[in-house]
């Protein structure tokens, strides 16, 4: 702060002249102008002094205002170089997620390829036991037929009946009489003019009333005789057969109706069945015995007889172990080998009756 010089004069002069007055002494001419000159000298160090003293506070200030300066720099660095150093960590942290998000993605993908390459390998691998296994059932059955009994043919009840014609396959269902259903199955193949067993003591079912030669329909029995075998079919899928094979769904029915035409058919019909049948069997999933299946030709022909009887099928045995209502059973991996083995190039055959009619035929 700068004092004006006027004032610290005026100052003194007072009082210096207060200080004359109170002691009593008069002032001369030359005392006044020495006490005038001396307080000029007094104003003068003093209007020095206070130059000095503002200066010493200027250079104070100014050094503060620096100082501070300096500091706001100081800190406004600081704050930079933090938000730089935030930036670079953020911007390190991103691109390390990034990485590890693309490893993670590199991983699910060779997990997905690994995964997938397995199931592959897998595939194959069933595949190949699946034609181990079919390789196997062909050598077992060549097998049997090689190793086939050789009793001679007076004692065996396949080589009594004459009337096979040109058919190189036969099932033969054998009951002990007329009012059992529990048979005994058996198969056979003619090689080189002799019939040779192939399966032997399949237990098998009949009708419930056993076997009739005077079948009709909804009398439970089975019919006796000599039927082809014209085909084959199913819900459970082709397992390797070679005879022709039908798919059936829930749209397929075998028809018994009124009608000659839709009697002893199958019939293939959308929306459910007519409700103007007088009777049918549906063929598809909800039928457990028709997961495999092979028809017999019984009363098909064009000679066919209303009310003679009708779907007489080769099938898996019922749950209930007891007899069908007129179709001829076995267990399901029974009927799986005999179906697999028949060949619609060797007229396949299913011979069926007590004994005592089977000694006839």
């Amino acid at each position: 702060m700068r004092i004006n010089k006027k004032y610290v004069i005026f100052f003194i002069s007072f009082f210096i002249l207060q200080a004359s007055l109170i002691s009593g002494c008069s002032l001369s001419s030359n005392s006044s102008a020495s006490k005038l000159i001396y307080a000029e000298k007094i104003s003068v160090q003093s209007q020095a002094a206070s130059k000095e003293k503002n200066d010493n506070t200027d250079a104070d200030e100014q050094k503060k205002e620096e100082y501070e300066l300096q500091s706001k720099l100081n800190k406004q660095m600081q704050r930079l170089l933090l938000e730089k150093n935030h930036k670079e960590e953020l911007k390190k942290q991103e691109e390390q997620k990034k990485q590890e998000e693309l490893k993670k993605q590199e991983e699910l993908k060779k997990q997905e390829e690994q995964k997938k390459q397995e199931e592959l390998k897998k595939q194959e691998e069933l595949k190949k036991q699946e034609e181990v296994k079919k390789s196997d059932e062909n050598k077992k059955q060549k097998v049997q037929v090689a190793q086939a009994s050789t009793t001679p043919q007076s004692n065996r009840l396949i080589d009594k009946i004459k009337s096979l014609g040109n058919s190189q396959q036969a099932i033969l269902v054998q009951a002990n009489s007329f009012g059992t259903c529990r048979v005994n199955i058996n198969t056979y193949e003619k090689i080189n003019g002799s019939w040779k067993e192939v399966y032997s003591n399949i237990s098998g079912v009949v009708g419930i009333k056993g076997f009739s030669t005077n079948r009709h329909e909804g009398d439970l029995t089975s019919p006796v005789g000599i039927f082809s075998i014209p085909y084959l079919f199913g819900w459970g899928g082709n397992a390797g057969f070679k005879m022709p094979y039908k798919a059936s769904n829930q749209n397929d029915y075998w028809v018994s109706d009124s009608v000659l035409e839709r009697y002893n058919v199958w019939i293939h019909r959308e929306g459910g069945p007519d409700p103007n049948w007088k009777d049918y069997e549906a063929l598809g999933t909800n039928q457990p015995l028709y997961k495999y299946a092979a028809v017999i030709n019984y009363n098909m022909d064009s000679n066919k007889v209303m009310g003679k009887g009708s779907g007489m099928f080769l099938h898996i045995t019922p749950l209930s172990g007891g007899g069908t209502l007129g179709c001829t059973a076995m267990p399901e991996s029974n009927l799986v080998q005999v179906l697999r083995w028949l060949d619609s190039s060797k007229n396949p055959v299913i011979i069926q009756g007590p004994t005592s009619e089977l000694n006839n035929m």
